[in-house]
C-alpha cells in the first residue's frame, strides 16, 4: 500500500508543480537533509539527490515513515510529501499562526546545501500555494548540518566505535556509515526500539570483540604464563553475559511489551494528539484547541515521566556492563603483554569474529523481536482512522 500511495502522490506533485528544478549534487557525494516541523525526518541523498534512506528523529516523524515510503523521491518530492501528509493529519495550522507554529526547518550538509535548500523551499513554496480550500503559511528556514553533527548521529546509532574512531573519518565515510545503518532498521518505527537495536548491536559486538582477543591469547599461550589471568577474566566474562541478558529483559519489560507503563503512557500520548490534529482538521474553535493542548502536554508529560524511571533503571544496568566490558578489556591488555604479542598478530581473528557478528546479528534481532518490529501502535495516531483494538 505504501508503494502504491508513494506512485500516487507523485503523480499529484507532478500534475501541481510546473516545470519542476532539477537539484544535482555537483560534488557526486552523499548528503544528509533533515526536514523538521513537528514530525522529524532525515533524509540520505545520493549523487543524484534522491533519497536512499528515511530515518526518523522523533516519534510523530515514526508515523510519517509509517504511512508513506519516500525512497527513491528527489529532495523536492520528500519535502512535499512531508509537508502533504503534515497538512493533510492537522500538523499544521491553516490560516494565520503565531511565533513558532509552522516552522519549517531544513536543514542540509555539503558545499552545496544552500542551492538545494532554495530549490527545495522554492518547489514547497509553490505546492502550499496550490493547495485548493486551505491556506497554509509557514515559514521554511535554512540549517546547516555540520561534520561534527554528522559524528554524533554516527556514535548514537553505532555505538560499538570510539569517539576518536569516529573523528578521525572523512564527512563522507560517516555518511556511508549512516547509509548503511539507516538501511538496517529501515524496519524499526519506534525510537525505543531503535534505541535498544543499537545498544544490543554494540554489546554484541563488543562481547565478540572479547572473546575473539581471549581466543587468540589462548592460542598465543603456550606455556600457561596468562592462564591465571584467563580463569579470572573467563569468570567475568560468564557475569558479563547475566548482565546481558537481564539488560535485554528489562529493556523489554520496560519499554516494549505492551503492558509497560511507558507503552501505556505513549498509547494515551497517541489517543491526546490524535483528538488535538482531528479538532485541527475540524475547524474546532480556539477555547476546545486549547483545552486539547493541553490534555496533549499533560500526556506527554506522563509519558516523560514513565520513560525517565524506565531508563533510569535500563541506563544503570548499561552502564555497569560496559564498566566491565573496559575492565575484562584491560585484563587482556595485560594478557597480550604478558605474551609479549602484538596487536597485529591476532586483529585478523578479531576482525573475523565482529564481521560474522555483524553478518548474523540482523537476521537474530529480527526474529527474536518480531512482534515489537511488526506492531506498529503509529497508526493509532492517524486522525481519519478508528483506533487500533
Amino acid at each position: 500500500m505504501k508503494k502504491f500511495a508513494t506512485l500516487i502522490l507523485s503523480l499529484i506533485l507532478a500534475s501541481l508543480l510546473i516545470l519542476p528544478l532539477t537539484a544535482c549534487n555537483s560534488s557526486d557525494e552523499t548528503t544528509i537533509m533533515t526536514v523538521e516541523l513537528n514530525p522529524q525526518i532525515e533524509f540520505l541523498l545520493d549523487k543524484n539527490d534522491k533519497v536512499v534512506t528515511v530515518n526518523a528523529l522523533n516519534d510523530e516523524g515514526n508515523y510519517l515513515i509509517a504511512k508513506f515510503d519516500f525512497i527513491g523521491l528527489s529532495a523536492e518530492d520528500a519535502v512535499n510529501a512531508f509537508l502533504k501528509i503534515s497538512v493533510e493529519d492537522g500538523f499544521m495550522l491553516e490560516g494565520e499562526v503565531n511565533a513558532g507554529e509552522n516552522n519549517l526547518k531544513i536543514s542540509i550538509s555539503g558545499d552545496d546545501a544552500e542551492k538545494l535548500f532554495k530549490e527545495v523551499k522554492q518547489e514547497a513554496q509553490q505546492y502550499l500555494q496550490s493547495l485548493k480550500d486551505v491556506t497554509i503559511n509557514v515559514n521554511i528556514d535554512f540549517g546547516a548540518i555540520s561534520k561534527e553533527d554528522i559524528e554524533a548521529l554516527v556514535q548514537d546509532c553505532m555505538r560499538e566505535l570510539k569517539v576518536e574512531e569516529i573523528q578521525e573519518k572523512t564527512q563522507q565515510e560517516l555518511l556511508k556509515l549512516l547509509e548503511d545503518s539507516r538501511k538496517r532498521t529501515e524496519d524499526l518505527l519506534s525510537q525505543e526500539l531503535k534505541d535498544y537495536y543499537y545498544a544490543e548491536r554494540a554489546l554484541e559486538i563488543r562481547q565478540a570483540q572479547l572473546d575473539a582477543y581471549i581466543q587468540a591469547v589462548k592460542d598465543k599461550d603456550n606455556l600457561g604464563v596468562a592462564s591465571a589471568l584467563l580463569t579470572g577474566v573467563q569468570s567475568q566474562l560468564n557475569n558479563l553475559l547475566d548482565m546481558v541478558n537481564n539488560y535485554k529483559a528489562q529493556y523489554k519489560q520496560y519499554f516494549l511489551d505492551q503492558s509497560s507503563a511507558y507503552y501505556a503512557k505513549m498509547q494515551e500520548l497517541l489517543e491526546a494528539k490524535k483528538q488535538l490534529l482531528e479538532a485541527r482538521l475540524e475547524g474546532a474553535s480556539e477555547a476546545v484547541l486549547e483545552n486539547l493542548e493541553k490534555s496533549y502536554t499533560f500526556a506527554k508529560a506522563t509519558m516523560e515521566t514513565a520513560k525517565t524511571s524506565a531508563h533510569a533503571i535500563v541506563d544503570l544496568i548499561d552502564t555497569n556492563i560496559n564498566a566491565l566490558i573496559d575492565t575484562v578489556q584491560s585484563s587482556i591488555e595485560q594478557m597480550v603483554k604478558i605474551l609479549n604479542v602484538t596487536v597485529e598478530e591476532i586483529d585478523a581473528t578479531v576482525k573475523q569474529t565482529i564481521e560474522t557478528v555483524k553478518a548474523n546479528f540482523e537476521q537474530s534481532f529480527a526474529t527474536e523481536n518480531k512482534s515489537y518490529i511488526e506492531n506498529n501502535y503509529w497508526a493509532n495516531l492517524d486522525p481519519k482512522t478508528e483506533p487500533a483494538k
